[in-house]
């Protein structure tokens, strides 16, 4: 009896030993590989306890001869007697050296982790240390002077000059960033940064910013001066034609999924595929090589019309072209084509219906407006004007 008292006895020691006083110490991560702490720096730690559950992680920044400081902790109160149950944590703080009175140079930063284990008490010292340098200095930034003026909706430059501790710069309009990019200039400190006036910020601000290695960011505006902007509203007609032909063709092409009926589908392609076009094309900007990748000015598309309003190529020719108003046609016009003509098909001709004041000639050849006469036939090799002074005099009736 007494032994089995004894064993009972033991087990239990056992079991509060394991639980209450286990040897396992926390541990901890930073999963951030940070050099310098300045006034906006961000920390991700991640700490770990495999036995009564962690109690309280903090972040410590501790100045060559001076004293700690506690930028970031958390606490986890016990939920049962076996503990607080929380056996990962993490914290994602952003550090503020100036905030904190930590004076700029090499420091220290460390992360303490406790459990609720009896033994708790008696380990000293931090889970991590990291050797770091505070810096609460902004990089420089310098914008060359000029005057920029910019329609909302358009874009605009800005140079400016960065000191060599900047990682990163570029104009800010609203939540939008545009980074600036070197090589233009022989001055390496030089940047130069294209950016947009979007048309749904018309009260935004433009400016420039510059930040280092600690997070320290130096802005200054620009002083744009934005002049307002009507945009134009139009609405383009789209045929049954048009969505039968390339609705389904867009959705199996990009994976999308081609149930419903058509509207749904162009409905589909114009919201999701455009969002997803917009997140892959501003990650390939933002993946692109930091020199110029182009020369001289932007071009305009040649031919282009300056605002779209057709659903393809034949609603274009549809609406453009004056066919359909040769029927209407009151007064007495005459019309000249050529047989060869590569630009406009003479079955265009053929085809249309003509008032009856209308005349059409189609001349055997010309190819496009390249009507020259044969020698001798007129007074001079101009043909297409001798052919129009014959049909106005006809028209006189012998009075020019």
């Amino acid at each position: 009896m007494r032994r089995l008292l004894a064993v009972l006895v033991l087990a239990a020691l056992v079991a509060l030993f394991v639980t209450r006083a286990e040897p396992f110490a926390p541990s901890a991560t930073l999963e951030t590989p940070v050099d310098f702490v300045g006034r906006a720096t961000p920390v991700k730690i991640v700490a770990h306890d495999r036995g009564s559950g962690l109690a309280h992680v903090e972040l410590r920044l501790v100045p060559e001869g001076g004293q700690p400081v506690v930028v970031a902790s958390q606490d986890y109160p016990r939920r049962s007697w076996l503990g607080s149950e929380v056996h990962e944590a993490t914290l994602a703080p952003v550090l503020d050296a100036a905030a904190a009175h930590v004076h700029e140079g090499r420091a220290q930063l460390e992360i303490w982790a406790t459990d609720h284990s009896w033994l708790a008490r008696f380990r000293r010292g931090p889970r991590l240390a990291r050797a770091v340098t505070v810096d609460v200095t902004p990089p420089l930034l310098e914008v060359m002077p000029g005057e920029h003026v910019a329609h909302l909706g358009g874009s605009e430059c800005a140079v400016y000059r960065v000191g060599p501790d900047a990682v990163r710069s570029g104009v800010q309009v609203g939540d939008e960033f545009f980074p600036g990019v070197a090589g233009y200039f022989t001055d390496a400190g030089l940047r130069v940064a294209l950016f947009a006036l979007p048309e749904n910020l018309p009260d935004a601000r433009p400016a420039v910013i510059a930040v280092d290695a600690a997070g320290n960011a130096r802005t200054v505006n620009l002083g744009v001066r934005v002049t307002p902007r009507r945009f134009a509203e139009k609405t383009m007609p789209v045929s049954d034609d048009s969505l039968s032909r390339k609705v389904p063709e867009l959705l199996a092409a990009n994976d999308l999924d081609q149930s419903g009926d058509l509207v749904e589908g162009y409905l589909r392609i114009n919201r999701e595929l455009r969002a997803k076009t917009e997140v892959r094309v501003r990650q390939m900007c933002r993946d692109s090589a930091p020199a110029p990748l182009w020369q001289d000015a932007f071009l305009r598309l040649p031919n282009s019309a300056p605002l779209s309003g057709f659903a393809d190529v034949h609603d274009y020719y549809s609406r453009a072209s004056s066919a359909p108003l040769l029927s209407r046609i009151t007064i007495p016009t005459l019309i000249i084509a050529a047989a060869t003509d590569p630009i406009v098909p003479i079955s265009t001709f053929e085809t249309a219906r003509l008032s009856p004041t209308t005349h059409l000639h189609i001349a055997p050849c010309g190819g496009h407006l390249g009507f020259i006469a044969s020698v001798g036939t007129d007074p001079d090799l101009r043909w297409l004007d001798w052919r129009i002074v014959e049909w106005v005099k006809s028209q006189s009736n012998g009075s020019l």
